[in-house]
């Protein structure tokens, strides 16, 4: 599955890799664009047991008051029964996360080559 999204600015690519299903983000995560990011992880959700790596490395910023789509879906992601993991956020990104009380999140580096 490959599936590429670009709205307002924000652009998702979704793919299945060896052990998770992949999100891809790049662009900016603000009040136009979260919607886009939630309406692709939506359809994910059907699939009980999944695990999905949401890769930031793309993203630039974080609006503070949309941080908690990333944080709802972990935890639906995890009721049923699936892995949510965040790779790759840059400093600022990480920040806001952790701001907005997501610490609790799995955080990743990408594996080095």
């Amino acid at each position: 599955m490959a599936v590429v999204t670009d709205v307002g600015g924000l652009e998702v690519m979704i793919s299945d890799g060896p052990d998770a299903v992949v999100i891809w983000l790049n662009g900016d995560i603000d009040s136009t664009t979260s919607s886009t990011l939630a309406l692709a992880l939506s359809p994910l959700l059907a699939d009980e047991g999944s695990s999905i790596v949401l890769d930031l490395a793309g993203v630039g910023v974080l609006d503070p008051g949309r941080a908690w789509v990333i944080g709802e879906a972990a935890t639906l992601f995890r009721e049923r029964g699936g892995d949510f993991t965040v790779r790759d956020p840059n400093e600022t990104v990480r920040s806001v996360l952790h701001a907005a009380g997501m610490g609790w999140l799995k955080i990743v580096a990408s594996p080095s080559p």
